[in-house]
């Protein structure tokens, strides 16, 4: 049982460490963001599309407190994004020699 729940726990981090980087991703393009969170405070991601580390999440915070400092549940769901990509599309003009020609 040991082994399975370090199993357990070594998959919550690695998701949260990925949860983690993916908020530092769009608090780069939105530091506004940063606003709404207290100094100091703890970060607890609740991912909608993974209810049960969302869960596990939940209650790893609850059952461990940490003093008078805050705690900032951030929700993290998926959208989906449009983005605007520029690409080179050739255009190709044919023109004869004979109408070269006629043109001169």
């Amino acid at each position: 049982m040991k082994r399975e729940e370090e199993m357990s726990n070594n998959k919550t981090f690695g998701k949260n460490v990925s949860l983690n980087t993916e908020f530092m991703r769009y608090a780069l393009e939105h530091p506004d963001i940063l606003d709404q969170i207290p100094n100091s405070a703890r970060l607890v991601f609740l991912p909608e599309d993974d209810p049960e580390l969302c869960q596990r999440n939940l209650e790893m915070a609850r059952a461990h407190p940490d003093g008078d400092r805050p705690v900032a549940y951030v929700r993290m769901k998926k959208v989906p994004q449009v983005q605007t990509v520029m690409v080179i599309v050739p255009e190709v003009e044919i023109v004869s020699r004979h109408s070269e020609q006629s043109q001169k």
